[in-house]
């Protein structure tokens, strides 16, 4: 196999066929459930991948360079190729187990938004199984990309590595920006939501660079969404369990979202919600595998 090819995954190989057909970043977002923006960065990895030049832009247009209709022609019927070997397997497969499994993370509480949605599944389509898997969100975008779950459910701020791996999302649960912080603190006493601006400049506590560096990406974009360029304190934990040590410390805020566990033990901390942002929990899923319970469990969110 060249090495060149090494370093791309059947999913961006999708994205580009998208983009080639579409010719256009936006519309291949769209009907990928992606952001533009990942989207274009996936064909920027291509590219560099392979030292090809593959669309040229010129203004706002985007055109097609003759290497990339050369190898579009090429990846096209492979890829049609073993998505139908594939999908002719796995049928077989689903002939003997028809079970949908689906991937939930180990510090969400899940009593608050997932059982009903899956009761409301289960009305409607009663003979499909369903298998329950929790785990940590790194492992669930694993087996995911391993083809062992056919949906996750995981914190929105995981977007950026279900994107950049060429997954699709879409919401399942929303609410206010939940910000967690000290009962001792004067903000803890106002009755109404608290602004952004109210903790701009509070140290934050935030899952490491090295393990999760989307969580220090979501908040960055949090406060530039309400005009804040700024360099935020950092107090770091390597996981989300981990993440919880924090409570008994009164040590730091911690933004989160109104699903994360909040044990009631920790009568110490309070959670408020954040006026006029949201965040909250988001279905992924591979777009090249092939699942009808799947298809009808998106259709709850659609």
């Amino acid at each position: 196999m060249n090495q060149k090819l090494s370093g791309i995954t059947l999913g961006q190989i999708n994205v580009f066929l998208h983009v080639v057909e579409m010719e256009s970043f936006t519309k291949a977002a769209i009907n990928l459930h992606m952001t533009q923006s990942a989207v274009s960065k996936i064909i920027a990895k291509i590219e560099r991948e392979l030292e090809l030049t593959l669309f040229t832009r010129h203004y706002r247009e985007l055109q097609v360079t003759e290497n990339g209709r050369e190898l579009y022609a090429l990846w096209k019927p492979r890829l049609e190729q073993i998505s139908g070997s594939y999908e002719a397997l796995y049928a077989k497969q689903r002939e003997e187990n028809t079970a949908l499994r689906i991937g939930t993370t180990n510090t969400t509480d899940l009593k608050l938004y997932f059982w009903e949605i899956v009761n409301e599944y289960q009305n409607r389509y009663s003979e499909v199984n369903l298998e329950f898997n929790s785990d940590s969100m790194e492992r669930l975008i694993q087996k995911l990309a391993d083809g062992k779950l056919d949906l996750i459910f995981v914190p929105d701020f995981m977007k950026y590595r279900l994107e950049e791996g060429g997954f699709s999302w879409v919401w399942a649960a929303r609410d206010h920006v939940q910000i967690v912080l000290p009962k001792s603190h004067p903000l803890a006493e106002k009755e109404k939501m608290l602004e952004l601006s109210d903790i701009k400049d509070m140290t934050f506590v935030i899952l490491t660079d090295s393990e999760y560096p989307e969580n220090e990406r979501y908040i960055e974009e949090l406060f530039l969404q309400a005009g804040f360029d700024l360099k935020i304190e950092k107090k770091r934990y390597p996981t989300p369990e981990s993440i919880q040590d924090f409570y008994r410390q009164e040590d730091g805020f911690m933004i989160t979202d109104s699903y994360f566990k909040f044990d009631g033990d920790r009568e110490h901390m309070i959670r408020k919600p954040i006026k006029g942002f949201f965040n909250g929990i988001i279905c992924g899923w591979n777009q090249n595998q092939r699942h009808k319970g799947r298809d009808l469990f998106l259709k709850i969110f659609m």
